[in-house]
């Protein structure tokens, strides 16, 4: 009866595991001005939630676009870093942070030095040329991650992926691939091991959104991280 189930077992992981990769379609970018909360998906649940208030609630949300989790995926084929990736993290013991951090090295160089597929660098520069007819040629971007995962209830990512801030729009593809490569900071990549996610799960919308001359900065908690019962809302500013 044990090996019965043991065997019933084997075959059903064989059979997740051995399954074609999932296949992402659409565009390789969208207009923040096309977003709604339902597209966490394919443009991250950041950028999603950002197209939803901007388009819903309150329209002076900062302009730009998401390169999609599409457009990850092609740059992640396109140069075969799937495999080379898998083989840096089989020479890495994950319990070792010297190892982890040697790691996280080879892989974000190895993702910054890879070339974009002319596609996706297409579709940055289609992007980048609108942003530019509405706020001229000088205008300044946020480069953000918007990985699919990060803002989710129980696993925020807080912190643990790359913002570039201030990026001329001639230096947007360069951004690009530095947040790509932000997923695996070492930081990131032990956080993803705690909760037990794939790195295969775990695709890279990247939103550009125009910079804020800001007069304040801060963070709102809708509630009370320290007394999550209480009616109240907590601004840091």
């Amino acid at each position: 009866a044990l090996f019965e189930a043991f065997q019933r077992i084997q075959n059903t992981l064989q059979a997740v595991l051995s399954a074609p990769p999932k296949e992402h379609t659409g565009p390789f970018i969208r207009s923040i001005d096309s977003l709604s909360k339902d597209d966490a998906e394919s443009a991250g649940r950041k950028m999603a939630v950002l197209g939803e208030i901007r388009n819903r609630v309150y329209p002076r949300v900062p302009d730009g676009f998401v390169m999609t989790v599409r457009a990850d995926h092609r740059f992640t084929a396109h140069n075969r870093l799937g495999q080379k990736i898998n083989q840096i993290f089989q020479s890495c013991d994950p319990d070792d942070l010297s190892q982890v951090f040697d790691v996280s090295g080879k892989i974000q160089q190895l993702i910054v030095d890879a070339p974009l597929p002319q596609e996706v660098t297409k579709a940055l520069e289609e992007g980048c040329r609108k942003l530019a007819l509405k706020h001229g040629k000088e205008v300044l971007l946020a480069v953000r991650s918007s990985a699919i995962g990060e803002d989710e209830p129980g696993n925020s990512f807080a912190g643990l992926y790359i913002t570039e801030l201030n990026v001329p729009l001639q230096d947007v593809p360069k951004a690009y691939k530095k947040v790509l490569a932000g997923k695996y900071t070492a930081r990131a990549i032990v956080y993803r091991q705690l909760r037990g996610l794939r790195d295969d799960d775990v695709w890279m919308p990247v939103g550009c959104l125009t910079m804020v001359e800001a007069l304040v900065g801060g963070v709102v908690y809708s509630r009370d991280p320290t007394e999550e019962e209480a009616d109240k809302v907590i601004v840091n500013a």
